[in-house]
């Protein structure tokens, strides 16, 4: 009787292992259509055409605002270069911001 519980803790330790794996990797991202350009501290404007959804860009140069997102999925804009501070703003599909010093984005779809 034993064999048959450790057997079912198993058994439920694998399927869960397996779940937090797949939540821990993700599904396969969406690109999202369209170009999200900006105009950068540094005076020049730069662009990110058809990103890769659920991916971190690091941006060359930080914001100065004007941000015009042309794509079909919201961007969020960080103050770091990863992602992983708390998000400056999101710029709505077909929607200009004005975000400051943001350093990095990433879009969701």
């Amino acid at each position: 009787m034993n064999l048959r519980v450790s057997a079912n803790k198993c058994k439920y330790a694998v399927v869960a292992l397996l779940s937090a794996s797949a939540l821990a990797v993700g599904w396969p991202a969406q690109a999202a259509t369209g170009t999200f350009t900006y105009t950068a501290i540094d005076g020049k404007t730069y662009q990110i055409t058809n990103p890769v959804g659920g991916k971190c860009y690091a941006l060359p140069s930080p914001t100065q605002g004007n941000e015009n997102n042309q794509t079909n999925a919201p961007v969020y804009l960080f103050p770091d270069t990863a992602c992983k501070f708390q998000q400056l703003g999101v710029v709505m599909p077909g929607q200009t911001g004005n975000i400051q010093r943001a350093q990095s984005t990433l879009f969701t779809g």
